[in-house]
């Protein structure tokens, strides 16, 4: 089994739309302002882990070195089509096993280069990834699956082979990888190769119907590395009802309730996927642990994304007096001078959202009176907006 040396720093998966940004502009209470902008997949994939550079069978160093790995500083030279063509036969099933090893090592190297988009894109005119692809299967011995990912994940780059990687059949195989039964390099790679895949709307569909999601919903516990990608594969897919009610059914909810709880990195993400999960009618389930998170049990980062949260389920007008039940004393708190002006602007969203519903005003009305906040509502005009005459 290939081991992993010492792995680059996690990076946060920036979400689409439902991230919060806690560094809003003083004063704006716009949604534009309070929302960091989705970035691309490309921008947001985790690098590949490092491993040992080993034949199968070979004996792995009890001492590990340390010195990085050279990384190239200038991009390649155009690699000749000859080469590439040779290269890649060799990875065919006819050739030897030992021609078969150095010939993936060697696509592994140059794929992990500083390659510019044009020999990436040779590599994939050669023919490389369908083969690449067939090493992904579970008769493959473990060591050679990881090389044949890692070079994937590097490929997937040029955006002209997403589509080529998803037609060689790669979905299923990757899915698979997520599973217990692989290292933890490789089911971080498959997950990462699968976040660049879903930024297309057919691969969605594809790794949904592959059985993705219960496998992704087991790679939330707190102190799985995969999470962050896990959390964002799931904010792609949670948008499409078929897929929520298996998120929900996967037993999803209390883990991520339990990452919002918890120092991980993907506690952001973790509140976005419930969100996503809310804006459909039928899982208002997850509206009582929202409430909950909002309490001062709560730390005020956690406080913050469940506010986000609960801002867009709000925005269905089914779930106003659902929210408004529990929700309108913490967002009362959360407008005073103890919080950060992003999450005092979420709450004042959150409460002028629910006081749309006429239901909703008078009891917004006498928690504010409760706690001495009445003209803090008007000010922030939550109560007066709706009080004001519409226009002739």
């Amino acid at each position: 089994m290939v081991g992993p040396t010492q792995s680059p720093p996690l990076k946060p998966v920036i979400l689409p739309h439902l991230l919060l940004s806690k560094h809003t502009t003083p004063g704006c209470v716009s949604q534009e302002c309070c929302l960091i902008p989705f970035g691309t997949a490309a921008d947001s994939l985790l690098r590949p882990r490092a491993r040992d550079r080993r034949r199968p069978g070979q004996r792995q160093s009890s001492t590990p070195s340390a010195e990085p790995p050279e990384t190239a500083t200038h991009t390649m030279p155009p690699l000749p089509r000859r080469d590439l063509r040779n290269l890649v036969r060799k990875l065919g099933a006819s050739a030897r096993p030992s021609q078969q090893w150095q010939a993936l090592f060697t696509l592994e190297q140059l794929c992990a280069g500083d390659m510019s988009p044009d020999n990436l894109a040779a590599i994939a005119a050669a023919g490389a990834i369908h083969p690449l692809v067939q090493m992904l299967t579970s008769g493959s011995q473990a060591d050679v699956q990881s090389n044949a990912l890692t070079a994937l994940v590097h490929l997937v780059a040029h955006a002209g082979n997403l589509v080529a990687i998803a037609a060689a059949g790669a979905i299923p195989s990757l899915v698979q990888l997520l599973g217990p039964a692989s290292t933890l390099p490789v089911r971080q790679n498959a997950s990462s190769l699968l976040i660049e895949l879903s930024a297309n709307a057919d691969c969605q569909v594809a790794i949904a119907a592959a059985g993705a999601i219960p496998q992704l919903v087991q790679l939330l516990a707190p102190d799985s590395l995969p999470t962050l990608s896990a959390t964002f594969l799931l904010m792609r897919l949670a948008p499409t009802a078929a897929n929520a009610d298996v998120i929900v059914a996967a037993g999803a909810i209390p883990q991520l309730v339990q990452l919002l709880r918890s120092g991980s990195p993907a506690k952001e993400n973790a509140a976005g996927v419930l969100g996503s999960l809310a804006l459909t009618a039928e899982h208002a389930v997850t509206i009582p642990p929202l409430v909950q998170l909002m309490g001062p049990g709560s730390s005020s980062g956690v406080r913050h994304n469940a506010a986000g949260a609960l801002w867009f389920l709000a925005k269905n007008a089914a779930n106003k007096v659902t929210i408004a039940a529990g929700a309108i004393p913490p967002l009362l708190q959360l407008l005073g001078s103890g919080f950060s002006s992003a999450t005092r602007n979420i709450a004042a969203e959150t409460l002028r959202c629910l006081a749309e519903n006429p239901e909703n005003v008078a009891a917004i009305v006498a928690a504010a009176a409760s706690v001495n906040m009445v003209r803090e509502m008007g000010r922030l005009r939550i109560i007066e907006f709706q009080a004001a005459p519409s226009p002739m």
